[in-house]
C-alpha cells in the first residue's frame, strides 16, 4: 500500500490532522518527493510491516 500527502503551502494555524489516533503504530517508509512550480508538494511512502502483520 502507498501514500501520497500532497502538500500545499498555506498556513492555517495548528494545521489538519490526516489520520485519526489509533493505538496501533503506523510505519512508513519515505519513497521520493515531487515538487511543482506552484509550490505544491506531494510526497510517496510505502506502508512497511512487521513479521506477521497485515496492512
Amino acid at each position: 500500500m502507498e501514500l501520497v500527502p500532497s502538500i500545499i503551502p498555506i498556513l492555517i494555524g495548528n494545521g489538519v490532522r490526516l489520520f485519526i489516533e489509533t493505538e496501533q503504530e503506523n510505519k512508513l517508509e519515505f519513497v521520493k518527493s515531487f515538487s511543482f512550480p506552484s509550490g505544491l508538494v506531494q510526497n510517496r511512502y510505502t506502508v512497511t510491516r512487521s513479521e506477521g502483520e497485515q496492512v
